[in-house]
């Protein structure tokens, strides 16, 4: 058996070495491919496998740049493992060379490329924003098939970037999009329907498409699935329980909104009992999501400042949440009302009342507002 092996050995010395080095070689490409794919594969990418990649703002981009330009000097004609190593430069704010390698990849017909180079157009990383530019690629990129392609130009024609806008050839794409498989296109769809942008208004349909797409996780559709529920529309009994349960899916991923009406819902007990604590928590937590919207960041403060006027506590800190509300939304009446009951509340009724006159100017009617009028009128005399 010894002779055998030897006699083997002395083959493959003879012959067969190089076979065996090029293996080796191959293994250790295939293993540097494979490392970059697993750092920076784009999860929206058609070609990579459910449940696998990693969201830009989540890569670890330097050991993706690392391991995807090894992968791309080993394979500089492997249109894929470009556009990985663009996209690992991308992540750690190397743009311009992500945008080398976005081309490179995009010539060798990397679809999820070509969307790549727009979405740098889209949002100016890198080169100057280019609405349009962005809106051909995209459009080269659905024409292609690729689902975040279609969707990106169904954005584009509903916001009216970059192309004329166009609600009924937006809901057309992602309509299209969600055939292919997208819950994302499918809750965007749903938007449109309930507001009759481009289709038929039906809010009945609207709860369907949200629902698919809520069921695939989307955010936005299990929000506004909620706000159905809440409210009762669509078809659907209003049910707070359903309203939280979906509120709760949304807040989860970091959705601003649902993070309010959690707030709202345990600060006015609908559908759970009164916890101030726990409505100041989901306020907070509101207040941290980055680029928070202005109209929602408003009303968290706001609401937060009234909280703190309900218990009668934390009436500095109050005067400043509704301060600053109010600097985003100054002719809310009910932010004004807010601001004026606090003052009221810390003993500053001549300061109060002109807030509280104005407040009441812009809804005569409201009950409240006329009881926080009289009480401040009577607090002066």
């Amino acid at each position: 058996m010894v002779l055998r092996l030897e006699l083997l050995v002395a083959a493959f010395a003879a012959g067969g070495f190089l076979l065996v080095g090029q293996a080796h070689a191959q293994n250790i490409h295939t293993a540097v491919m494979s490392t970059c794919a697993e750092l920076a594969q784009n999860p929206l990418d058609d070609e990579t496998l459910p449940g696998e990649g990693v969201a830009l703002e989540d890569m670890d981009a330097e050991a993706a740049v690392e391991a995807c330009r090894t992968a791309a000097e080993a394979q500089p004609d492997d249109a894929r493992t470009v556009y990985h190593f663009g996209r690992a430069l991308d992540a750690s704010g190397q743009y311009d060379l992500a945008l080398r390698n976005y081309e490179a990849a995009a010539e060798m017909g990397s679809l999820i490329a070509v969307n790549a180079i727009g979405s740098l157009y889209d949002w100016g990383y890198g080169v100057e924003v280019d609405a349009a530019k962005a809106a051909e690629y995209y459009a080269q990129a659905a024409e292609g098939g690729l689902i975040v392609g279609i969707e990106n130009l169904g954005s584009a024609y509903e916001n009216g970037r970059g192309v004329t806008q166009d609600y009924e050839k937006a809901a057309e794409l992602y309509r299209e999009a969600m055939d292919a498989g997208s819950t994302w296109a499918a809750g965007t769809l749903g938007w449109l329907t309930e507001n009759g942008y481009g289709v038929e208004q039906s809010e009945e349909e609207a709860v369907r498409l949200y629902q698919i797409s809520a069921d695939g996780g989307n955010a936005f559709a299990q929000h506004n699935l909620g706000w159905m529920y809440s409210n009762g529309m669509g078809g659907l009994e209003a049910d707070d329980a359903k309203a939280l349960e979906y509120y709760r899916k949304a807040a989860k991923q970091g959705w601003a909104r649902s993070l309010l009406n959690l707030a709202w819902h345990y600060s006015n007990a609908r559908g759970v009992e009164r916890d101030a604590a726990v409505a100041e928590d989901f306020y907070r937590k509101t207040l941290a999501v980055p680029d928070i919207e202005d109209e929602v960041k408003a009303d968290a403060l706001n609401n937060l400042a009234w909280l703190f006027a309900e218990e009668n506590t934390n009436l500095a800190e109050a005067e400043t949440l509704s301060r600053e509300s109010l600097s985003l939304e100054p002719d809310d009446g009910n932010h004004i009302d807010t601001l004026a009951w606090i003052l009221h509340l810390d003993d500053r009724n001549e300061e109060a009342l002109p807030l509280m006159q104005q407040a009441l100017a812009s809804a005569p009617d409201n009950e409240e507002f006329q009881q926080h009028f009289a009480a401040i009128k009577s607090a002066l005399k």
